[in-house]
């Protein structure tokens, strides 16, 4: 089973211009290399739910995403409001057909269509071999395929934060707590690079395949690359924002987030910020990555 609801542009640039808004209060730099897809279909590594953020903030595109991603608090609402295609986990081939059609449609929007064919979330150390599933619609609807990679680093002195534990989004890790680490980590940046067209196409297993190839390849070269000259900085909102704990705000946020700043030392967001993830808390601590799909 799948959703989408229509692309419209103005939808899309908004989704743009929250998702850069949202890297830049997260502390999040970034930068872009290679040509910006105008069409067809782009895959992806997969490490974090910052992934989607920083993808909608380099261009509006189509996302395919999990269908409890829909639920998630602000995510949701927005992927939502854009057009994305959300696919429920271990539909099996009694939902390739809705999928496929899905696709289609998403493919006419004139948008490129971004997935991420792992079909899950990992700690960075590897890209897991490509699920073969959404390649049908590529090869069906005869668009072009694009590769792209996107990798982590943390720059200066974080202390005992890693970018596979505190920046990759994965296992059984819970999401409000991995947010409320995230936020106080400095130096968080991230590099998006976009290759070249696959042309080896005979079928969905070989298209995988030199789709994978290319992402590990380009993957490799991200991390171990060091750090850029040119950055996109995080918003001078953030700095003035940062607030230390206090024990009237600790009353009023669940004790998993607030066990992470007293004890971890992390400063918090701007006093509306604060007020806001108090509401969301409970949801957020239940969701967690989980496991692949099965497409």
């Amino acid at each position: 089973m799948c959703v989408l609801r229509g692309v419209r542009w103005t939808e899309q640039r908004g989704f743009t211009a929250s998702a850069v808004a949202l890297c830049g209060r997260s502390g999040v730099s970034w930068r872009i290399e290679g040509e910006l897809p105008a069409e067809g279909a782009v895959v992806s590594n997969h490490v974090s739910y910052l992934d989607i953020l920083l993808y909608a903030a380099v261009r509006p595109l189509v996302m395919v995403a999990k269908s409890e991603v829909r639920g998630w608090p602000l995510i949701g609402w927005l992927t939502s409001r854009a057009g994305t295609v959300y696919v429920v986990r271990g539909g099996g081939p009694a939902t390739y057909r809705e999928v496929n059609r899905a696709m289609a449609e998403a493919y006419r929007s004139g948008l490129p269509v971004l997935f991420y064919p792992e079909g899950t979330t990992t700690d960075g150390s590897q890209v897991l071999p490509f699920r073969r599933g959404l390649f049908h619609s590529v090869l069906n609807e005869r668009v072009v395929l694009r590769t792209a990679a996107l990798a982590y680093s943390i720059d200066g002195d974080s202390g005992v934060a890693t970018v596979a534990e505190d920046v990759c989004w994965w296992g059984d890790a819970l999401l409000a707590p991995h947010l409320w680490r995230l936020a106080g980590i400095d130096g968080v940046r991230a590099v998006v690079r976009f290759g070249e067209v696959v042309a080896e196409r005979g079928d969905r297993f070989v298209l995988s395949e030199q789709a994978r190839e290319r992402v590990q390849e380009m993957y490799a070269e991200l991390r171990g690359e060091g750090p850029a000259a040119r950055w996109r900085r995080r918003s001078s909102w953030w700095r003035r924002s940062r607030i230390c704990s206090t024990d009237q705000s600790r009353a009023s946020v669940p004790w998993t987030v607030m066990e992470a700043w007293c004890d971890e030392g992390i400063t918090k967001r701007s006093a509306m910020g604060l007020a806001v993830a108090s509401n969301w808390a409970r949801t957020l601590s239940s969701v967690r990555p989980r496991s692949r799909m099965s497409r």
